[in-house]
């Protein structure tokens, strides 16, 4: 958890709450797809050990790693964010700053 009331100023609080998402969502993902593979591993040698070596080592399609899930950074969201907003302040697009609702 990050203590806001550490920081001087919205920027070092709006940093520190992005590299502790990162964090948090690297740690969530990377469980998330360990267990995942753990258990297709488990999953394949268990029909191996009904199935045998009579018909040479198959993999069956549901044991095959189709439900990956992949980080999405809040460093990311945000540059992407920010490069969006950057175009259309230049397109001269009224951009309004996310703290007015805040």
């Amino acid at each position: 958890m990050v203590d806001f009331t550490l920081f001087e100023d919205k920027a070092s609080a709006y940093h520190a709450c992005v590299a502790h998402y990162n964090k948090c969502e690297i740690r969530r993902v990377e469980t998330y797809n360990r267990q995942y593979l753990l258990t297709l591993a488990w999953r394949r040698v268990a029909h191996f050990s009904k199935t045998g070596t009579r018909s040479g080592p198959t993999i069956l399609t549901k044991d095959l790693p189709t439900k990956m899930k992949t980080v999405v950074l809040a460093s990311v969201i945000v540059d992407e964010m920010n490069t969006l907003t950057n175009t259309a302040a230049a397109r001269g697009w009224r951009v309004i700053p996310i703290e007015d609702y805040f």
